[in-house]
């Protein structure tokens, strides 16, 4: 596994790749594959599928926050 690999990395992998295959779709083995490390190796990074869900959700929440505000600066 490579030991750069981080948290955010693999929230940020999960998160594209729910886009791409949607979210319902996405398991810890799926992730694993495109991250190209075996699926327990996710394991290090999120506790399960529902906390790599929430992770997603919170991540997609704050970039929309932030959207929001730059779009209100523009004003």
């Amino acid at each position: 596994m490579d030991e750069r690999l981080s948290r955010a990395a693999v929230i940020a992998r999960a998160a594209t790749l729910s886009d791409e295959i949607g979210l319902e779709e996405l398991t810890i083995t799926k992730l694993g594959r495109a991250l190209g490390i075996a699926p327990p190796g996710v394991y290090r990074h999120v506790a399960d599928l529902r906390d790599l869900r929430g992770a997603i959700a919170r991540q997609a929440a704050r970039a929309a926050i932030l959207m929001s505000r730059l779009s209100a600066e523009k004003r």
